[in-house]
Order: structure tokens, then C-alpha cells, then sequence
């Protein structure tokens, strides 16, 4: 049984097991981003891992629901639900208002959506709280306010 397949099995037995919660999403992260999955088929397991990402932010540490939550915007924003990823955007800035991700992502929605005002706002609003930029995001920013490749 591959090992995709056997994840989903023991979801399906015990999902409240928080083990096999963060199993079962990291293999479906992995399967999709080896790209194992096309068309409908990643677009389900895309749903499948937004809902076990769901599942495990509540019970977790401060710090791991960072990384929980940027990857559940990642996620959202792949699926094209981007309500959904506003939200879970705007709760990690609120929480932590000087970390890149979470802007990162709001850049990269409002360009998805092609609304280039949300994205002059975002670019402005990041200068104004400070956020702490790494080299990959300074190119990423200088990228989005016109000034060559990400």
C-alpha cells in the first residue's frame, strides 16, 4: 500500500490522534509537492490537507501555530479561496506583525487576484510596522514594488 494510502488509513482509524493528524498532512505536502497528484485529484488532496491543517492549529503550541498557519494560507491561496487565506492571513499579523510569511502571502494573494491597490496597501503597511525582511524577501518586496525578479 503506498504510503499516501496507508496515512489516510490510519487517519480514518484514529483521527483524533495527533501523530497521525501531522503524518497524514505532512504526506499529503509531500505527495503534492512532488506533484503526484494532477487536476482533481491534487485539487482533493489540496482540501483534505487545508482540513488537517484545520484540525491541528487549535491544539498547538504559540510557535507551531505559526508555521501551521502560514502553511494553511499557503494552502488556501493554492485552492483560490481567498477569503478564507485573508483571514488566516490577518490573524498571523495581528500575532506576529514583524514576521515575513504572513506578508509575504498577502502580496501574493492580492497579485492572484490582480488587485494592485491591496497590493500597494500591503507593500505600505509592511513598511509601516517594520516587518523583518529576510534576502529572499527583500527580493520578493522589490519584486511586487516593480524593481525586477523575485
Amino acid at each position: 500500500m503506498p504510503a499516501l494510502q496507508r496515512h489516510a488509513a490510519r487517519f480514518a482509524a484514529d483521527p483524533k490522534d495527533p501523530a497521525v493528524l501531522a503524518e497524514y498532512a505532512a504526506a499529503l505536502e509531500a505527495s503534492l509537492a512532488l506533484g503526484l497528484a494532477q487536476g482533481r485529484a491534487a485539487q482533493l488532496q489540496r482540501q483534505q490537507l487545508e482540513r488537517l491543517l484545520k484540525m491541528q492549529l487549535p491544539d498547538q503550541p504559540k510557535e507551531e501555530q505559526y508555521g501551521l498557519g502560514c502553511r494553511l494560507a499557503k494552502v488556501q491561496l493554492e485552492l483560490a479561496e481567498y477569503a478564507a487565506a485573508e483571514q488566516t492571513l490577518a490573524e498571523l499579523t495581528a500575532r506576529w506583525p514583524v514576521r515575513e510569511t504572513p506578508w509575504l502571502l498577502r502580496l501574493r494573494s492580492a497579485a492572484a487576484r490582480k488587485d494592485g491597490a491591496q497590493l500597494a496597501r500591503w507593500l505600505a503597511e509592511m513598511e509601516r510596522a517594520q516587518v523583518y525582511l529576510s534576502a529572499a524577501g527583500r527580493r520578493e518586496v522589490d519584486f511586487w514594488k516593480g524593481g525586477g525578479q523575485p
